[in-house]
């Protein structure tokens, strides 16, 4: 036993410094290995170990299941349960997500595989025993610690410090993140529930000489804050004092049963906090409704919102502030604009406080109204494709930024998952029955069904009119017309338009008119469409010859009328055709120049009748 004793220590040291030269650190609470660290075989068992063991430049990389801290702010194991908390370190970026058998942190997935750290501690149906601070950092940072892909749950806010000395500050604010002391870090990708505030979820103070650099002091980015939170008198989702934020595709919904709070605030009377506000939704919503407040702005120096959702009141604007396409709902307030637009205040765009689904619909407003200039520049390589000067182009759901013409407005990107397009034609004035309406009009239609993360199931109806060519091409001589519908199931029917009649017999797409004068077509599609061209002039037949007039008499007749040609130039028989205008032939024959011609009409009904004679112009002849 002795023996053991002395070399123990030696054993333990051997295999830490090992593990000093390893990037990766795995943590996986049901690993039965030598429970080291060195993979997900051996991984640890808590993740408590694998951040004592960590420093500047190391990843850890946690299986999913809860962990629940162990050791107080000074490394120290707790004396009382409040004082635990997860402490971040200086470099060292924890990811959260994992099955447990990864080989890249591309492969892994924090919505399916939840890797929750909670603040449960004592009695499960007593919150006060929980800790002040599930995650906490303290310290002047030079490089960016980082949170990856995790649940955090169960903090517990208290109102004042449960002993007789410590900052009544520190015990309130920032129930599931607490930061202080010029700490710098990246929180991404996480999901912030069930906790009761004392005074915030997330207490961010900084030193804010960083945004010299261009960088911030903190990066909150695809955050959600479910319902559920329990709050005193008043409290915030975030409270931000004296540090550089900013914060990219978060959704903070504020359900909380107090008279006074706010999705984010600053509430430090000496001012110095710095905000970056991009495409987030904030949602300030109270039991009572017309307290809410999305933003609290008291004190803020500078807040800088681009392409945000918001409803709920901005309360004290009383710093500098620029805004780009935001959109406001409730009450109207005050803005210093600093040269920049706004859509600004109109009608609450959802009412979805039961289901917590803020994601765009195809008719909402946030669709494609943002401005995309202003998506921020990825200087912290936050998608780690190794690209620093591209544009941030993911959403809350890493889902791609921009699917429309412009980015949409808040923390979610519209986009359709599955699509299933069904292409109709239709003719001109008809309507066509299609899930559930009447659609008529030559446009898109859509029905959805929203999938959350997934993106729309939609149904899409292409309605088109079914267009008809009904352009005429002359020969090149002038003397025949050609329809230029060459659809091979259309039909043709020329008609002459001095008589507004059919001319029997001209059902084919060319057309060789006997005369000169104005003809158009009707055309029947194989859909059963029909339309009618304009008409066209003709006016190059027998130009080299000169037309014989022929006359009828009497016309109107009640019998008999007789058709002659005064001033004959031609001795010669005329070819005749005689049409009721129903296009039904009647007689046809031959004028016998010199010779008049006597039709006898007294069997036919009273009504209209053309006599066409080859060579001379139609004759209208009206029985009586």
């Amino acid at each position: 036993m002795m023996f053991f004793k002395k070399i123990f220590p030696l054993c333990v040291c051997l295999t830490f410094g090992l593990l000093k030269a390893q990037s990766t650190i795995y943590v996986n609470y049901a690993a039965s290995g030598t429970n080291n660290g060195g993979s997900w075989s051996n991984a640890f068992t808590s993740l408590q170990d694998a951040l004592s063991l960590a420093s500047n430049g190391d990843e850890i990389w946690v299986a999913k299941g809860t962990y629940v801290p162990s050791l107080d702010t000074m490394g120290i194991a707790r004396i009382r349960a409040e004082f635990s908390t997860f402490r971040l370190k200086q470099g060292v970026h924890i990811y959260g997500g994992f099955l447990g058998n990864e080989t890249q942190k591309s492969q892994r997935n924090w919505i399916k595989n939840e890797t929750i750290l909670s603040g449960e501690m004592g009695d499960p149906l007593n919150d006060s025993d929980n800790v002040a601070h599930v995650v906490s950092l303290y310290g002047d940072f030079t490089t960016y610690a980082k949170l990856d892909g995790f649940v955090l749950e169960k903090g517990f806010g208290r109102q004042a410090s449960p002993f007789p000395f410590g900052n009544d500050t520190y015990w309130k604010n920032g129930c599931l993140i607490h930061c202080s002391g010029g700490a710098k870090a990246i929180f991404q990708n996480l999901i912030l529930r069930v906790s009761t505030i004392g005074f915030s979820l997330i207490y961010l103070e900084g030193d804010r000489s960083s945004t010299s650099a261009g960088l911030n002091d903190y990066y909150l980015v695809n955050l959600k804050v479910e319902k559920g939170m329990t709050v005193y008198p008043y409290g915030w989702v975030i409270n931000c004092e004296t540090a550089n934020m900013k914060m990219i595709n978060s959704l903070i919904y504020t359900h909380l049963p107090g008279a006074l709070n706010s999705a984010i605030s600053s509430n430090y009377q000496n001012g110095g906090s710095y905000w970056e506000l991009y495409n987030n939704t904030l949602v300030g919503d109270t039991a009572w409704r017309n307290m809410e407040r999305a933003l609290v702005l008291q004190n803020v120096d500078s807040a800088k919102h681009f392409n945000n959702l918001c409803t709920g009141k901005v309360t004290y604007p009383s710093s500098h502030m620029g805004r780009n396409n935001q959109y406001f709902h409730s009450s109207p307030f005050n803005w210093d604009t600093v040269n920049v637009s706004a859509y600004g205040y109109a009608s609450m765009p959802y009412d979805v406080y039961d289901t917590l689904d803020f994601r765009p619909r195809p008719e909402t407003y946030g669709r494609d109204r943002g401005d995309t200039i202003w998506l921020p520049i990825d200087v912290l390589d936050l998608d780690e494709d190794g690209d620093t000067t591209e544009r941030i182009d993911f959403d809350i759901d890493m889902n791609p930024r921009v699917s429309g013409s412009q980015v949409d407005i808040g923390a979610y990107e519209y986009f359709e998952g599955f699509v299933d397009t069904n292409a109709q034609e239709i003719c001109v004035g008809d309507s066509l029955f299609w899930q559930g309406s009447w659609r008529r009009g030559d446009t898109v239609f859509d029905v959805s069904f929203s999938k959350g993360s997934l993106g729309d199931s939609v149904l899409r109806l292409q309605l088109q009119h079914d267009s008809i060519n009904l352009s005429i091409s002359p020969s090149p001589w002038g003397d025949y017309f050609t329809s230029n519908e060459a659809d091979s199931g259309s039909t043709y029917q020329w008609i002459d338009c001095f008589f507004k009649d059919t001319i029997p017999g001209a059902t084919s797409r060319t057309f060789h008119p006997s005369q000169n004068g104005q003809y158009q077509v009707i055309i029947t599609n194989s859909l059963g469409c029909v339309d009618t061209s304009e008409c066209v002039n003709l006016p190059n037949i027998g130009l080299s010859e000169s037309k014989q007039e022929f006359k009828a008499y009497p016309n109107p007749t009640e019998n008999e009328v007789e058709i002659w040609a005064p001033g004959l130039v031609q001795n010669k028989p005329f070819p005749f055709t005689l049409y009721s205008t129903g296009g039904q032939l009647i007689q046809k024959g031959a004028i016998q120049a010199p010779h008049n011609l006597k039709l006898n009409l007294s069997h036919l009904e009273r009504g209209l009748y053309l006599l066409y004679i080859e060579g001379a112009e139609p004759i209208r002849i009206i029985l009586q």
